[in-house]
């Protein structure tokens, strides 16, 4: 990363002006012949470490420059051939929220588009947070119910699935109403998810447990029933 190589370039120029310092303040030891080579050698290092720095800040501000519209696409994307929904979110987004947060802690100008992503910075992270939580619960609910009653939740996973549309087709990562679809797709698979969790508890309680007892019922003792000799000249 770029702010780490600044920093790099910085720390090591503290460690070169701290001993230089140091010799300053004994005028015998700077009037030394070799000592004027060290403080010219220490002064070229000096510039190339500034150089490094200004070279690799100019690079990283014309790649802020290049990034255009970088949050004007939907927050949800669908894969073509899964057609399963991710997130779609540009990692380089996350990675300028750090890289200027950092370049302003080092004191160095940020431009201007840097600042807006900036300024959306809290708002892209919650919501990228609330989606992700959103498409791990819809994976998650969808195998929740018994195979036997997938056909009863079709309806309701197509009403899930068409709903999660709207991050793919209306929103953008700055509208205004994104906070309110992530919200409506909350309530949506909580509903789901207590509908499915009535459905189970009831088979578990009203079928499961019926079936459970009739496979357990004793219908006839056959020990007793051979033991009276007298049942069997019956049938």
């Amino acid at each position: 990363p770029v702010v780490g190589k600044i920093s790099w370039a910085r720390v090591l120029s503290k460690k070169l002006e701290n001993p230089i310092h140091h010799f300053m303040a004994y005028s015998n030891v700077m009037n030394e012949k070799m000592a004027h080579k060290i403080v010219y050698n220490y002064n070229i290092m000096q510039q190339v470490l500034v150089e490094f720095e200004l070279v690799y800040h100019d690079a990283w501000v014309k790649s802020i420059e290049s990034l255009h519209n970088a949050l004007q696409v939907s927050p949800l994307a669908k894969d073509e051939d899964s057609e399963k929904m991710h997130i779609n979110l540009d990692p380089v987004v996350l990675q300028v929220f750090e890289e200027a947060n950092s370049m302003i802690k080092l004191n160095l100008p940020v431009p201007y588009k840097a600042k807006l992503l900036l300024f959306s910075e809290h708002e892209v992270k919650r919501h990228k947070y609330l989606l992700q939580v959103i498409l791990n619960r819809s994976k998650s609910i969808r195998k929740k119910p018994p195979e036997a009653f997938n056909d009863l939740f079709v309806t309701s996973f197509n009403r899930v699935t068409y709903t999660l549309g709207y991050g793919v087709r209306s929103l953008t990562w700055t509208s205004a109403g994104l906070s309110g679809y992530c919200k409506w797709m909350i309530n949506e698979l909580d509903d789901l998810e207590l509908f499915i969790d009535k459905i189970v508890i009831l088979k578990e309680r009203r079928i499961d447990n019926v079936l459970d007892n009739i496979a357990t019922s004793l219908l006839f003792d056959i020990d007793i029933v051979q033991a009276n000799s007298y049942f069997l000249k019956m049938f």
